[in-house]
């Protein structure tokens, strides 16, 4: 893709793209499958087409464009890693609890003070 829109540019190809995104994945998923592959292999492209694959509404830019939409990319991604997001969530939780726990509490007498 790379090697392809940089042709596009040098040769002023009026349907160059804007921008591009690459993304990074393993090289053989093969050998180290990640739950994403397996959840691919298990329900197969047309699943994902028929749900994951929505068009950009009217007045959006890109309208009428397919697109996969990053609400579902970030939902799908804190999905297959809820344990590590809850852990995050537990320990921030309990964190900033604590905190608010040690925290030397006012007398009512500096309070005032503060408020006058």
């Amino acid at each position: 893709m790379l090697a392809a829109v940089a042709r596009m540019e040098a040769e002023g190809n009026p349907y160059a793209p804007a921008s591009m995104t690459l993304m990074g994945g393993p090289i053989d998923t093969r050998k180290s499958p990640t739950e994403v592959n397996k959840l691919a292999e298990k329900r197969g492209p047309d699943w994902f087409r028929r749900h994951c694959i929505h068009t950009v509404p009217f007045p959006y830019p890109g309208m009428m464009r397919k697109v996969y939409p990053g609400f579902l990319q970030l939902s799908g991604f804190m999905a297959m890693n809820l344990d590590r997001q809850s852990r995050r969530i537990w320990t921030c939780s309990t964190t900033s609890s604590r905190a608010t726990a040690t925290r030397p509490r006012s007398t009512a007498t500096s309070t005032t003070n503060i408020w006058r």
